[in-house]
């Protein structure tokens, strides 16, 4: 089995779409199915109140077809309407209203609108009807509670995500697979609640960075 790192532009992209997608599903199913699981309740109260969930993770992504699997690394912060992922060289933050992105290698920050329609991986469309496409089940395991989300629709992004949360309700490990079999499994390490702050979401960058601001 090959096994591969990400340095490239490209490979950010698929990174961004996979890691993204399976957080949003994270962040779905504790909004959008918790009348389907009293877990997901939980989980629900916990980003509504304002709590934020950051961590440590490790990715793989394994395509079915080729048997190649790449691997990230990064840290993590989530709220239900505003994200921080940093990896070695960029930091990515999104607020619902500005994208703020740092390319270490080249020291610069572009900073663009977030627009929701024309955003594949907005929230809001994410979340849209998925109440529709998914069926939630739950299940006692070591960790403490497995829920399983079955899609009901083969238009859904996701065949099946499994989500491991602790006896604190926070997530350990999300596995999700695609209706091409691809599997993408994110490992969650000393992941903890805290409370929101306007710093979580911003990013530091060195005074001589460079500045590209795409919002007007």
């Amino acid at each position: 089995m090959k096994k591969n790192y990400r340095k490239s532009s490209t490979d950010w992209m698929v990174f961004k779409k996979t890691f993204l997608l399976s957080l949003f599903l994270l962040c779905m199913a504790s909004l959008q199915l918790s009348a389907q699981s009293p877990t997901l309740e939980k989980l629900k109260q916990k980003f509504e109140s304002g709590q934020v969930f950051t961590s440590d993770f490790d990715q793989s992504e394994t395509v079915d077809y080729t048997g190649e699997t790449n691997y990230t690394s990064g840290v993590i912060w989530i709220s239900n309407n505003a994200y921080k992922v940093e990896l070695d060289l960029r930091t990515v933050a999104v607020d619902g209203e500005t994208t703020r992105t740092y390319e270490e290698d080249r020291n610069r920050l572009i900073i663009s609108p977030y627009d929701p329609a024309e955003t594949e991986f907005a929230p809001s469309r994410l979340l849209e009807g998925s109440e529709d496409l998914y069926n939630a089940t739950e299940r006692e395991v070591s960790e403490g509670t497995a829920v399983t989300l079955e899609s009901v629709d083969e238009f859904s992004e996701s065949r099946s995500i499994e989500i491991i949360l602790d006896f604190e309700l926070r997530p350990v490990r999300i596995r999700r697979v695609d209706f091409s079999d691809n599997v993408t499994v994110i490992e969650f390490n000393s992941g903890r609640f805290i409370d929101r702050r306007d710093e979580i979401f911003s990013i530091s960058i060195p005074d001589d960075a460079e500045i590209i601001d795409l919002r007007e």
